[in-house]
C-alpha cells in the first residue's frame, strides 16, 4: 500500500468511490454526502491536497489533506483555523473495508502535519453520526463541538447548511497515543 497525490487520471476512480459511498450511506439510512462536486475534487488535485491510497495497484481510498478551506474557516472561527491541517472526504472502497486503511491514512497525515510544523489535525463529520464520531475518537480525535455551515456563496453548494461535529487531534508533543473516549453533550 502507498499514498500518493491524486491526479486528473484518478477522477473516474474518485467518482466511483463517491458513488459507492453515497449509495452505501443512503441504503443504511446514514447521513450522506449530497453529491460529488467535481470542482472541489479538481481544485484539491490542482493544489496537491487530494490523495489516493493505492492497494494492489488500485485506488482503494481517497482523502483530502489541506490547509483550511472557506468552510473550515467558518466552522473553526475563533479557534485559530490556520494552526491546523484538515482531513476531508475520507473514503475507503467497499472492497477494501476491514483492511484498516484509515490508520495508515492518519499516520501519513500526522507525519505531514509535523513536517509542516503544525501540532493538530482537524476533521468534521455529520453531527448525527454517533458511529463516525466514535470511530474518529478511537483514533485520538476529540469532539470539540457542533457547527452548522452557512448558506454563504463562498461554500460549494453541497457544503451549505450541514450540521457537523468538529473534531481535533494533537500530533507531536502532547499526542494521544491511545484510543480515547469521546465526550459529547
Amino acid at each position: 500500500m502507498h499514498i500518493r497525490p491524486a491526479s486528473l487520471d484518478d477522477i473516474p476512480a474518485i467518482q466511483a468511490l463517491y458513488a459507492e459511498a453515497i449509495a452505501f450511506q443512503r441504503a443504511g439510512g446514514h447521513p450522506s454526502w449530497r453529491e460529488l462536486d467535481p470542482g472541489v475534487v479538481e481544485q484539491d488535485i490542482a493544489a496537491r491536497s487530494q490523495h489516493a491510497v493505492v492497494l494492489d495497484g488500485q485506488v482503494a481510498g481517497i482523502f483530502s489533506f489541506c490547509p483550511p478551506s472557506a468552510m473550515d474557516r467558518e466552522i473553526w472561527d475563533g479557534m485559530a483555523p490556520e494552526s491546523a491541517r484538515y482531513i476531508h472526504r475520507i473514503i475507503v472502497g467497499r472492497a477494501w473495508k476491514g483492511r484498516q486503511l484509515f490508520a495508515p491514512m492518519l499516520a501519513w497525515c500526522e507525519a505531514e502535519a509535523l513536517r509542516l510544523g503544525l501540532g493538530r489535525l482537524r476533521l468534521d463529520t455529520w453531527a448525527e453520526s454517533a458511529a463516525l464520531i466514535r470511530h474518529y475518537a478511537h483514533f485520538g480525535f476529540r469532539w470539540v463541538g457542533e457547527r452548522t455551515t452557512s448558506a454563504n456563496d463562498a461554500l460549494p453548494p453541497p457544503y451549505r447548511g450541514l450540521r457537523l461535529a468538529i473534531m481535533e487531534k494533537p500530533v507531536g508533543a502532547g499526542r494521544l497515543d491511545r484510543p480515547t473516549e469521546v465526550a459529547m453533550p
